[in-house]
């Protein structure tokens, strides 16, 4: 469910922003889906980031 959720989120932040002509890169959604993602959890989990959530992903191979 977590990389539901984190995935969820990247992509449909790069669709966003490729519909709307903006210049959010990879890296920039990546790392935005990764900090909505430690606050909610931090909001679940009574301060617990759960890094093991969202702390794994990277990018690889030609992210710009």
């Amino acid at each position: 469910a977590p990389t539901v959720r984190l995935m969820t989120t990247f992509y449909g932040a790069l669709w966003r922003e490729a519909k709307d002509g903006g210049s959010l890169g990879k890296a920039a959604a990546l790392r935005q889906a990764q900090l909505d993602l430690m606050k909610e959890n931090r909001a679940k989990f009574n301060g617990d980031s759960r890094p093991n959530d969202w702390a794994a992903w990277v990018l690889s191979g030609d992210w710009r």
